[in-house]
């Protein structure tokens, strides 16, 4: 009876009976709830990815089809803004639009009537790449393409079914065309072939993913498929009479309505006999949808290993678990109540806690050293913990402060000159870090004269941003004393040069607007040039650098330009953080974006076409800017 009564009371025994026991019965119920959690949550994570996957897949197609079409749309508003433009002209511009993209292969207008004797016109690349016009004196026929029909009837712009192209060794080819008007009235149409070969190519999607993938037709009709048998003869409706799966009938129906989603089809085609999870999004512009899958047994495969992965790490954990209990339970109850002890104390908030009463070499013995030691880190710890807090709060605040100090010094009330309708001004600055280098500036000499800066110092931080508030009070002093635009650039490089004790250079642009005649006197130091955009959206540079970049060179002389400013151009200053922008890969975003931007945004009003300006450029580095960003727009009224 004793022996029995010491076995049913050893720590051994209770550890069995109320430990291990339990842990096994929990961990078989936890085992499949894991597995039943995990296979669900693994098949919904995944399912999610790969629609998002497909969506960014058809974004990439329908940003490459919205810059084709925007170049149609340029074409189209000069043939509205120019009604006597000539036919040199003219072919120019088409020439240089078809060499503007790899996968356009061919690019026209279609006149609805013959205008101031001007015939259609067609540019095309030959099988050898060459450029070859050919003006259509007769286009009769072409006005009965079904495409000009759509275009001319529904008066907006129109993507064509895809056909194939004989001349171009088979290849697919699809129309872009937009109408232009001349007095109100349709006078015909903008139209832009696109090579699809060349643009899938073009737009890398064959590089982005190890997935087959189908892009259809607004008909259905198959585009892009693994099976080359299949393109351009047969369509997705085809395909899920054929095999019959409410998994096809369904994508067919959602695929045409324009939805994204996923379905499951238990055959795929006559090919594929196997269950397939098939992934789809819309390209919105064209109507044509993309579509990719993945075979139901990887979707359950990766499943499978997630749940493996997690049953395996549970048994290692419940087996170390019996073990240790099974190794240390006859030696752990004086030693494991001194450590709850002292792991309560030091809960409790008592860093001073330490243990002395264990001295045994063992693990329980290297634990409580272990303790001790963790103790004294944990103390030491605190108080550096506090002081770099401490530190780091100052910094915090002083950045915070140096902020809020350097906003006051950017104008930020806007309109700005209400009582003014003779112009509008508008402009922003967006910082990098808590500080900026860049600014902008403008204030009326009098009432007939409006004196506007922008620039941008060297660097980043608090230095380049102390700079940028000497630089504005010395331009701001010397332009109330009368001084020209380059009389200031070459006083504030003098002052800069005999003040600094380390090298700090600034790119500045000032200028003296004469708001009644429209006179824009300015001097350029090292700034980057600004643009002009006039009535009809074109967009030129000018008021390139009338001297070198400020504070870099004793005795540089600056000169300065005069420019007119007719009713309802708007000039548009900025400094180099626009340019700069990269995407991930390292592309810049350049002055072409920049350009294209501006053109497209040239109808808005000052306020948006500098939000939107701003807005493009941080989605264009995934919203970190690398450097400052700043703009200045004027826009003359009457």
């Amino acid at each position: 009876m004793s022996l029995t009564s010491n076995l049913y009371t050893s720590i051994r025994v209770k550890l069995i009976l109320f430990i291990v026991i339990p842990i096994i019965f929990f961990f078989i119920v936890g085992v499949f709830i894991t597995i039943s959690k995990i296979s669900t949550s693994t098949e919904e994570q995944l399912s999610k990815n790969v629609i998002i996957q497909a969506k960014n897949y058809a974004a990439i197609l329908e940003s490459e089809f919205n810059a084709i079409a925007s170049l149609a749309s340029v074409n189209a508003g000069m043939l509205e803004n120019n009604a006597s433009l000539s036919e040199d002209l003219l072919l120019s511009v088409l020439k240089n639009t078809l060499l503007s993209k790899t996968q356009i292969y061919g690019v026209g207008v279609i006149f609805e009537k013959d205008i101031d004797e001007k015939s259609s016109i067609y540019f095309y690349k030959t099988n050898d790449g060459e450029v070859s016009p050919l003006v259509i004196n007769e286009s009769k026929h072409l006005k009965k393409e079904y495409w000009y029909l759509e275009t001319k009837i529904a008066d907006a712009a129109n993507w064509s079914e895809p056909y194939i192209a004989e001349a171009l060794g088979k290849n697919i080819i699809a129309t872009v065309a937009l109408p232009f008007h001349l007095e109100d009235k349709f006078a015909g149409v903008s139209f832009i072939d696109i090579d699809l070969t060349k643009l899938q190519k073009h737009s890398g999607l064959e590089t982005l993913t190890d997935n087959a993938f189908v892009i259809t037709s607004k008909k259905g009709r198959f585009i892009t498929h693994p099976n080359p048998s299949l393109i351009m003869t047969k369509t997705l409706q085809d395909v899920s009479r054929e095999i019959n799966d409410p998994g096809l009938v369904l994508l067919n129906k959602e695929v045409r309505e324009g939805k994204s989603g996923q379905v499951r089809v238990e055959k795929l085609s006559t090919d594929i006999d196997e269950p397939y999870w098939l992934f789809y999004a819309p390209i919105k512009s064209t109507g044509w949808g993309f579509e990719t899958g993945l075979p139901e047994r990887e979707v359950l495969a990766f499943a499978k290993m997630q749940t493996q992965r997690a049953v395996f790490g549970i048994s290692i954990i419940l087996v170390l678990a019996i073990i240790c209990v099974l190794v240390v339970s006859n030696s752990l109850t004086r030693p494991l109540k001194i450590l709850t002890d002292a792991v309560q104390q030091l809960a409790d908030g008592d860093l001073t806690t330490s243990i002395t009463a264990i001295t045994t070499k063992d693990e329980i013995g290297q634990l409580s050293q272990a303790f001790n030691n963790m103790t004294l880190q944990l103390r030491q710890y605190v108080v550096e913990l506090n002081k770099q807090y401490a530190t780091r709060a100052n910094v915090e605040n002083e950045l915070t402060i140096a902020r809020s100090i350097q906003s006051t010094l950017i104008p930020n009330k806007f309109p700005a000159f209400p009582d003014y309708d003779e112009f509008d001004l508008h402009g922003l600055s967006h910082a990098a870090s808590h500080v900026a280098g860049d600014f902008f500036d403008f204030f009326l000499l009098d009432s007939c004269r409006l004196f506007i800066v922008i620039a941008d110092v060297s660097g980043k931080g608090v230095g380049p941003a102390l700079l940028m508030a000497v630089s504005r009070t010395h331009i701001r002093n010397l332009a109330a004393k009368g001084h020209s635009p380059a009389q200031i650039l070459t006083e504030l490089n003098e002052l800069m040069i005999h003040d600094r004790e380390q090298p700090m250079f600034v790119t500045v642009f000032v200028a003296e607007y004469n708001i009644s005649s429209g006179d824009l006197c300015y001097a350029n130091g090292g700034h980057v040039a600004p643009y002009i955009i006039n009535k009809d959206g074109l967009v030129t540079q000018f008021g390139g650098p009338t001297g070198t970049i400020v504070g870099m060179l004793e005795d540089a002389e600056f000169g300065e330009e005069t420019i007119k400013l007719k009713k309802d151009e708007t000039i548009v200053l900025y400094t180099d953080g626009i340019l700069e922008a990269r995407i991930p890969d390292g592309e810049f975003f350049g002055e072409r974006h920049f350009e294209t931007l501006l053109s497209a945004n040239a109808e808005m009003s000052l306020l948006e076409l500098c939000d939107s300006a701003l807005a493009t450029v941080k989605a264009y580095q995934a919203n970190k800017l690398s450097d400052d960003v700043t703009l200045l727009a004027l826009r003359k009224l009457n």
